[in-house]
């Protein structure tokens, strides 16, 4: 009989490094019910299950723990049968303990960029004794798991501590390898280092850009290029309100009022290459809009009510509410109005007079508004206020009533800043006379009395009264006006390449503009019913989707087309396995790979133990570096892309002493007769045969031997 163990004997490990192998003996003439043993383990390693005296109680015993000693230990074990039947021979089992040092690695690989085609060196540094086996791997970009890399295929020194790519190319960029050391102490795994395929930028957005005057505003400045770029500005006029992130390539900023009308500056990308691009940003002026809104009504008990809203950005105003001082005008008012500012939304007042302060009379003539009378009781307020609506109510001190005229100021007029849209109305028991002032030729809508008297119309610059008597007024700033600006698309051709069956999209880049922007997709100049979105997905995509596209967008101004985005549909071949994977009897604690070769587009492979899939397990090859009985079963590899799948062939992975059903059985026959001997492994696995007389080998690769007489 011979002794077969799950690891090759004489076992060689280090101390400190725990360890295991189990035993058996196979050719006995008796099935093997226990073991006896003379000799000493290493001290901190021990028979599992545990002995009684010298008596093993197991047919399969464990050799474990943790050597703490070096040296060579040998014991000798003997099996007997379940009745006490010897089975004569007397085997040694030898454990080599050396006092050496598990693997480690004292310095990993670092990152290199290189541009494409020079060859790229991942060096690190280990230790260990024994010298430690060396394996490096490769995880690609964008990948979830490393594999084992093999020598050709463009890598080379794959075993050694110093790994060459031959030719990187920019497919390659973002691949990460790491070396792996393994030794009889164990195994250590140095950290990634990432491999950069250098690639010059190059910029891809438009070269112009629009921003709003008071507005925070924003455009990205895009490239290409690896690794990816930092951006600077290289010359040019670059305003102080404007920033530029260094990181993202963002532009943002607020322009102010004095802001000039356009800025030519130039941004510089880098990463170890520069490039370029001369860059104009304008600011349009605002001046058509609504300065000044007022109405007169007589004021009773219950006051009377100016509304008004700020919608674009936070505005100083001033609102009067004038009594005394219509004589100035040939009118009587009443003798003592009051104010009180209010958020028309909380309630919450935010602000009240009684008798205007004469210091504001330098505001009054800077947006022209007639002068009160010295020391009259007229009422002013002048506020700083967010967007937002409000109210202003007149109402009379010391049960004053009588005529009113409430007025509402734009102070940043003079400055000719405008981002200001005014909604405002006036609410009185009374006939209210309204008026207003614009800058320019405007639109706007009026409403007396709940009735909108003509639509938009267009006003020239000037004062205007609103005609007739009505109880309430309204003027709206006409949605379409200056402040508005048509969307800009950026300019550079896109290009999609998808391959059938999988997803992709095309996204439109809105680079300024007036929100909301509205999207229509065209391919080849038609409308794509439903395509109204600021992205147009392939959700699976097949040869009919291939074509040219654009998107028209537009909002409250015009529209804005794109340029044409390309889009490529390639053919997917399903996969075939050419060379499938392959199992075997392996001892415990070396390490298990399996492999498999397909052809196809695109392929993903999910790595099956016993039908289940493995997680993590989706490489081309599966690779236990360790191996224990926790690994032994039937693997499979499920190869697949969108155009199908396949499933390799079953490759089982069987661990120590070679599972029988049936031995073969001692013969008694006539001197020349033939006899005949059998085996039978266990169902499914995939066995040689060597058949043995009296310790010599006969060729014999059959279940079967006959021998002829």
């Amino acid at each position: 009989n011979t002794l077969v163990s799950g690891t090759p004997l004489p076992l060689s490990t280090a101390v400190g490094a725990p360890m295991q192998v189990g035993f058996t003996v196979a050719g006995s003439s008796v099935p093997v019910g226990y073991f006896e043993f003379t000799g000493s383990l290493p001290p901190g390693v021990t028979f599992s299950p545990a002995p009684v005296g010298n008596r093993i109680p197991s047919a399969n015993p464990v050799v474990r723990g943790t050597p703490t000693t070096p040296g060579t230990f040998v014991v000798y074990v003997t099996a007997f049968s379940a009745v006490g039947v010897s089975s004569g021979v007397s085997h040694p089992v030898t454990l080599d303990v050396f006092a050496g040092a598990a693997a480690s690695v004292v310095a990993p690989p670092v990152a290199q960029a290189v541009d494409p085609g020079v060859p790229a060196v991942f060096s690190a540094q280990v230790a260990g004794s024994p010298a430690p086996r060396l394996q490096w791997q490769r995880q690609p970009a964008g990948g979830f798991a490393f594999s084992d890399l093999l020598p050709g295929g463009g890598y080379s020194g794959v075993n050694t501590s110093a790994l060459s790519v031959a030719s990187p190319t920019l497919a390659m960029n973002g691949d990460q390898f790491r070396l792996v050391a393994t030794n009889a102490g164990g195994t250590a795994t140095s950290a990634p280092a990432t491999l950069t395929v250098r690639q010059a930028p190059v910029f891809t957005n438009g070269a112009t850009a629009v921003f709003a005057r008071g507005l925070a505003s924003s455009i990205a400045i895009t490239t290409t290029g690896s690794p990816r770029p930092t951006y600077s500005v290289a010359a040019g006029d670059f305003p102080a309100w404007l920033n530029l992130d260094p990181l993202t390539g963002v532009l943002s900023g607020s322009a102010p009022a004095d802001a000039a009308a356009s800025y030519a500056f130039t941004v510089r990308a880098s990463n170890g290459y520069v490039a370029t691009q001369d860059f104009t940003l304008s600011v349009p002026p605002w001046t058509n809009r609504l300065i000044n809104f007022s109405g007169r009504t007589t004021v009773g008990s219950t006051g009377a009510t100016l509304r008004f809203t700020i919608e674009w950005g936070r505005r100083t105003v001033l609102i009067r509410a004038v009594g005394p001082s219509l004589s100035r005008i040939a009118l009587t008012g009443m003798t003592d109005p009051a104010l009180t500012l209010s958020d028309a939304t909380t309630g919450a007042v935010l602000a009240t007079n009684d008798d205007w302060d004469p210091a504001l009379g330098a505001t009054m003539d800077a947006v022209r508004a007639f002068a009160f009378l010295p020391a009259s009781k007229d009422a002013a307020i002048i506020a700083t206020l967010e967007p937002g609506a409000y109210s202003a109510l007149a109402s009379g001190a010391n049960g004053s009533t009588g005529a009113c005229l409430l007025e509402l100021y734009d102070l940043q007029f003079p400055q000719e800043f405008s981002l200001i849209s005014y909604a405002g109305s006036f609410v009185a028991g009374s006939t209210v006379i309204g008026g207003f002032g614009i800058t320019d030729r405007t639109s706007l809508r009026v409403v007396r009395g709940g009735n909108s008297a003509a639509g938009v119309v267009s006003y020239p610059v000037g004062l205007h009264e609103i005609p007739s008597a009505p109880t309430s007024v309204e003027v709206f700033q006409a949605p379409v006006d200056s402040r508005l600006v048509l969307p800009v698309l950026a300019t550079a051709p896109v290009t999609l390449s998808v391959f059938a069956g999988n997803a992709g999209s095309l996204s439109a880049t809105v680079l300024s503009g007036s929100p909301p922007f509205t999207y229509q997709w065209r391919k080849e100049g038609v409308p794509i019913p439903g395509a109204t979105g600021a992205t147009l997905s392939f959700f699976s995509a097949t040869a009919a989707d291939a074509g040219s596209y654009d998107v028209v967008v537009t909002n409250a101004v015009g529209s804005s087309t794109s340029p044409a985005y390309t889009v490529t549909v390639q053919a997917v071949t399903p996969p075939t396995i050419t060379s499938q994977p392959v199992g075997g009897l392996l001892a415990l604690g070396n390490p298990a790979r399996f492999f498999v070769q397909a052809t196809g587009t695109q392929l993903s492979f999910q790595w099956r133990k016993d039908g289940v899939p493995i997680p993590g397990a989706n490489g081309a090859n599966l690779q236990f570096t360790t191996s224990s009985l926790a690994e032994a079963g039937v693997y499979d590899v499920v190869v697949a892309n969108s155009a199908g799948s396949v499933v390799s062939v079953p490759a089982t992975i069987h661990f120590g002493q070679l599972p029988l059903t049936a031995q073969p059985q001692n013969r008694f026959v006539r001197l020349g007769e033939p006899a005949g001997f059998a085996v039978s492994p266990g169902a499914g696995t995939v066995v040689t045969y060597n058949w043995s007389k009296g310790g010599g080998a006969i060729v014999r690769n059959t279940a079967v031997f006959a021998a002829d007489g």
